[in-house]
């Protein structure tokens, strides 16, 4: 499981085949797998860092997280160790996971604290979001950026100037 894995969320590091007719069943819903690809990950490994491609991965672009479905796993011949937070293989360790929130987790990656309070805060710009640690209490963080306005679709989308043809 990962927490919205980057990778996924944007096409060009995602190599996407259309998927016909695929769906995934949450709870009473189904939501369309808009295709299906290969997505490479970061894992922790005894080694470091390395790189792993996972295949037959579903797009799934309103998904608010990542799963990875333990049975494709099996057909590689990996197993999770849930005591040791671990996945092998033959007895070799191919990946050291972690535990957040309550899940276990394959791929961290920390939200961006600039780009949530820029969020949180109507899309405010860059200046206003400097100042925000020391005109508010309780922001830790105090090196506030926040996106420039063309990383931010709604921001980019508001200052946009109409073409006339």
């Amino acid at each position: 499981m990962g927490n919205g894995i980057p990778s996924l969320s944007r096409i060009p590091a995602f190599q996407l085949k259309s998927s016909e007719n695929e769906y995934l069943y949450a709870g009473s819903n189904n939501i369309k797998v808009e295709g299906l690809g290969l997505v490479w990950i970061k894992i922790q490994t005894p080694r470091g860092p390395e790189k792993i491609g996972l295949s037959k991965t579903a797009y799934i672009p309103n998904f608010h997280t990542n799963l990875v479905a333990m049975p494709l796993l099996w057909e590689k011949k990996i197993y999770f160790d849930n005591r040791k937070m671990l996945l092998m293989r033959d007895n070799e360790i191919l990946a050291n996971l972690e535990l957040k929130h309550c899940k276990v987790v394959v791929e961290w990656n920390p939200p961006d604290i600039s780009e949530l309070w820029h969020q949180r805060l109507g899309h405010l710009g860059r200046g206003p979001l400097k100042h925000l640690p020391y005109a508010v209490t309780g922001i830790k963080a105090k090196d506030l950026k926040g996106p420039a306005g063309t990383e931010c679709e709604p921001c980019a989308v508001t200052k946009s100037c109409q073409i006339i043809s």
